[in-house]
């Protein structure tokens, strides 16, 4: 549907327009207004819109609208700079306000909902509630939530956000804030909100603001009661960017903001769907009756998009303590965290585990758990598992009969931890044409065993001679410390013969080798070698990485790349987030060739050494 004498430049002069309970199917975009900005009253509520390549709703230059409770579905082999809502020079008119509640979007590109331009008044004040947002996301720099610039007096209130690709951009984020030079009351109000990257290894935030608080939210209060998480990052790596990096151990609080707030994974119960099934982390108090489904909303609410319907006798699997990576060999005990999800205290429940499919071993727990409260079961003495060096385990474990009933919601049951290894410690090879329980055929193999189980000692890949062509990806390696590094070397004088070599096509991956968030990693006695002619980062740092060491390697662009010009060919970058550097970094006795040297935020001419 196009509102506008001309789809790209007429100005339409439409208003009180009502799009209602329709099925969109296909095209550029679902709905385009290009409004002659007197538009007000467009309405568009309760539609169905499928399959768009770029945009979702595109409005521009209207000065009241109104998007309710519309699903919106992007072609997910449509653009991956696609948007479900674009709205772009909107100010409201005079006391009216924007609305965007109660949608559900999903297959979004790069943007859920992206604002430039839409400024609403003191009072009423724009409203965005009640809206899931993800997955889907396919760009490498996404945003759920993206206020570019002079979008303000909006309430953020009761979203959900699930950034679930592994973005590489430096300032992808589920909430995006970049505006710079208004402060004060008519800023974001910012609460009862889940923020959530899912995807380990993402470079994506919960929360990006780029130029602090001053210029995102309206004070202390206005930006609380949410929760955060970041897959796969320990308490003091990067978590939140509030011009400058905050850690999972320092946010709460941090500047007299997110007192309330939680770092949380929101355990969604899909990638798309963005329901949740754990109702003991409330709110604030902000006036939200219902929830984007209708249902209604305690008076603090739980803090998303939907309100937990509360359950009877409800226990489930919440954590599994033991056995935890790097495993160790032998008999071990498997120890769970059972909460009460329910809203009756539970006196006595059931524990079972199974590992790799096995006959669940089943233990009957006795203990006094209220609403919301957890209980350590162990299994240990007959009940131990043995675990043996050289295979792969998947744990289950799950709950039955709280109260002796039968448990009135399923969904929160189970956990199943794997597939899980136990932890590497020792000497290894890589060689391609190698075999054995030590050898792995290639550096991807190597890494994904690292994956599996972490380490638990000091662990070497030594690397036979031979020409590999991968492109590798190092993210936080469990266990490995200063006392257990992880070492990949050549061998002393063999850098010309052991050569990792990558030929890559896109800006994103322009790495042969990639650290990204790794600490206590070496290479050496290598040829790192990337022979990309669009783009060459052969070693790439990305995110907080320390203690590195790259040591008499030969990290050379040859090809095309070898004479580039810019940024795009760079032999070692420690900057592929503008948003972290990496400390404590060495490049020692390495020989560089071609390109330029990238460190930081500086760009030096490089010349071999």
């Amino acid at each position: 549907y196009a509102a506008s004498a001309s789809p790209t430049a007429g100005l339409w002069t439409g208003s009180n327009i009502e799009i209602d309970s329709n099925r969109i199917l296909g095209g550029n975009a679902s709905i385009y207004i290009y409004g002659n900005g007197s538009n007000t009253g467009i309405y568009f509520r309760n539609n169905r819109a499928d399959s768009a390549y770029t945009y979702g709703i595109y409005a521009y230059n209207l000065t009241l609208m109104k998007f309710n409770n519309n699903s919106i579905s992007m072609s997910n082999v449509g653009s991956i700079n696609s948007y479900g809502m674009y709205l772009n020079n909107c100010n409201v008119s005079t006391s009216n306000y924007h609305e965007i509640s109660g949608n559900k979007m999903i297959n979004c590109g790069m943007y859920g909902i992206y604002l430039s331009s839409v400024m609403g008044q003191a009072s009423p004040r724009c409203q965005m509630y009640n809206n899931a947002i993800g997955g889907g996301f396919r760009n490498s720099n996404p945003s759920g939530i993206y206020f570019a610039s002079s979008a303000y007096n909006w309430d953020v209130y009761q979203n959900s956000v699930n950034m679930d690709n592994q973005a590489s951009g430096g300032n992808s984020a589920a909430l995006y804030v970049g505006q710079c030079c208004t402060t004060g009351s008519t800023l974001l109000d910012v609460r009862n909100n889940i923020f959530a990257v899912t995807a380990a290894g993402s470079s994506s935030f919960p929360i990006y603001f780029s130029n602090g608080t001053n210029y995102a939210v309206r004070g202390t209060s206005s930006w609380n009661y949410n929760m955060y998480y970041k897959a796969g990052i320990s308490n003091t790596q990067p978590f939140l960017y509030v011009a400058g990096n905050q850690t999972i151990a320092n946010f709460i609080g941090n500047g007299g903001y997110n007192t309330n707030s939680i770092s949380q994974n929101p355990n969604f119960v899909g990638g798309k769907d963005l329901h949740v099934f754990d109702g003991c982390f409330n709110g604030d108090s902000l006036g939200v009756t219902i929830d984007l489904e209708g249902n209604t909303r305690a008076s603090f609410a739980d803090r998303g998009a939907y309100e937990v319907v509360g359950h009877s006798d409800d226990i489930g699997a919440k954590v599994l303590l033991q056995p935890s990576v790097p495993i160790a060999t032998g008999l071990q005990n498997i120890s769970v965290i059972v909460k009460n999800y329910g809203i009756n205290t539970v006196y006595n429940g059931t524990v079972k585990y199974s590992v790799n499919g096995a006959t669940p071993v089943s233990l009957t727990f006795t203990d006094t758990i209220t609403p919301c409260d957890t209980s350590l079961v162990t299994f240990t003495g007959s009940q131990q598992y043995n675990f043996i060096a050289g295979n792969t385990y998947t744990i289950k474990v799950f709950t039955q009969f709280p109260n002796g009933n039968l448990d009135s919601s399923r969904a929160n049951d189970t956990i199943t931890v794997g597939p899980i290894c136990l932890g590497m410690n020792g000497a290894y090879t890589i060689n391609a044409s190698g075999s054995g329980s030590t050898n792995f055929t290639s550096f991807t193999n190597a890494i994904n065993a690292l994956l599996c189980g972490g380490v638990s000692g000091p662990t070497t890949f030594t690397v036979a001679a031979g020409t590999y062509n991968e492109q590798i990806n190092v993210p936080l390696i469990s266990g490995a410390s200063l006392s257990n590094p992880v070492i990949f070397d050549g061998g002393f004088g063999n850098a010309s013969t052991r050569i990792l070599v990558n030929n890559t096509t896109t800006q994103s991956t322009s790495h042969t080798v990639r650290i990204t968030g790794a600490s206590f990693i070496q290479f050496k006695n290598l040829t790192i070698r990337s022979t990309g002619t669009n783009y060459a980062w052969p070693v790439h740092l990305m995110g907080l990485c320390n203690n590195i060491k790259f040591r008499n390697n030969i990290i050379e662009i040859t090809g095309a790349g070898a004479t580039g010009t810019n940024t795009n060919f760079v032999p070692v970058v420690m900057s592929g987030s503008t948003t972290s550097a990496s400390t404590n970094a060495q490049i020692r006795s390495d020989v560089c060739r071609a390109g330029q040297w990238l460190f930081g935020d500086g760009v030096h001419p490089w010349a071999e050494s």
